[in-house]
């Protein structure tokens, strides 16, 4: 079945708000009315905010009043495109553009989704310079597929289940990932403080450590075609294998770089500054494997370490400073090096 098509605009209500001046702090700040910035949304239902403004700011300002149940759609800052659901009455910065859906056309939920399809459309639409943005007419411009209301809300139920089972399941990552933590201070003490009188070393000292591929359309010709794993697939000692790309290798690439079960792979360039150097350990999984630039590859001496030790090391507090104080920032990327590993120092516990 084939759904019309329509503008945002031929079927909501769109606005924006605005910051009262905060000369007036008295005047306008601190009272009744709850005041939403771009910076409040994150995919969740809006019930409370940072800062409150008083009625005579939305007398004498731009800000004005929107209903609750109202879609919000960030404008500008570092959470552009990003959408959330007004849970109360409040007001906005001007950096925030409301929605109200026409009742008897869209249903709140089924619009709340089919929003946030079209945040990487309206990310390539930004404009300006330091600080890019989208503005209310590619909002009100973006077309939205309207089934029967009866659909959208059927629809809108599968959705939140799944995001439902989405949201349990990075519960469970995170508690998981905070249990081994707890279980390595438990084992080995504070890597900082080294408790336990372990002998220090350099990962350089105790293993091979390698850059990885550069993924580029000028190996569109290369003889080998073979999976390699990129920063989506790595995570804190867990490997998400759901989605695994190829890659044109020479002979020589391909023998000089696949991975062998025990490898560690860490993260070497991350927009997110606190997720470059996380790491895990190969598997094997994926037979014949490589790995792009941005995952460094460390292959430990057998002999000296474990490769699940070494890891669970450079993922805990201890292993993480040293590698967040290596990172550097290039045109928004924090980037760590080849060097870098082999300078991170780590605790050998007796491999018996």
């Amino acid at each position: 079945m084939r759904w019309e098509n329509k503008p945002i605009g031929e079927f909501c209500k769109t606005g924006s708000g605005g910051t009262p001046s905060r000369k007036q702090l008295e005047r306008f700040y601190g009272g009744g009315i709850p005041w939403v910035k771009s910076g409040e949304l994150r995919e969740a239902i809006i019930f409370e905010t940072e800062e409150t403004i008083t009625e005579t700011a939305l007398k004498e300002t731009s800000a004005k009043l929107i209903p609750p149940d109202a879609l919000l759609v960030a404008m500008y800052g570092a959470t552009v495109g990003r959408v959330a659901i007004l849970g109360i009455e409040a007001s906005s910065n001007q950096a925030v553009c409301h929605i109200v859906p026409d009742q008897k056309i869209a249903d709140q939920r089924y619009m709340f989704y089919a929003l946030r399809r079209n945040v990487p459309r309206w990310l390539n639409q930004r404009v300006g310079g330091a600080q890019p943005n989208i503005n209310q007419n590619i909002i009100r411009n973006t077309r939205i597929p309207l089934p029967a209301l009866e659909e959208q809300k059927r629809i809108a139920a599968i959705l939140d289940k799944a995001d439902s089972i989405r949201r349990k399941r990075k519960d469970a990552i995170a508690l998981t990932e905070e249990l081994l933590r707890s279980t390595f201070l438990d084992m080995f003490g504070d890597p900082v403080t080294n408790p336990k009188g372990w002998e220090e070393v350099y990962l350089g000292e105790i293993s091979k450590v390698q850059g990885g591929l550069q993924v580029t359309s000028k190996r569109k010709n290369n003889p080998m075609e073979i999976p390699y794993l990129r920063v989506a697939n790595v995570y804190r000692d867990r490997l998400v294998l759901d989605e695994i790309k190829t890659i044109r290798v020479t002979e020589q690439e391909a023998q000089r770089t696949y991975l062998q079960t025990g490898d560690i792979l860490i993260v070497e360039g991350h927009g997110n500054s606190t997720e470059i150097g996380r790491s895990s350990v190969w598997n094997g999984s994926i037979p014949n494997c490589t790995h792009q630039n941005h995952l460094i590859r460390v292959r430990i001496d057998t002999e000296k370490a474990e490769s699940i030790y070494i890891s669970t090391f450079l993922n805990s507090p201890g292993g993480r400073r040293q590698l967040h104080k290596f990172g550097k920032t290039t045109s928004g990327l924090n980037t760590i090096s080849t060097s870098n590993i082999k300078a991170t120092k780590v605790l050998i516990t007796p491999l018996s």
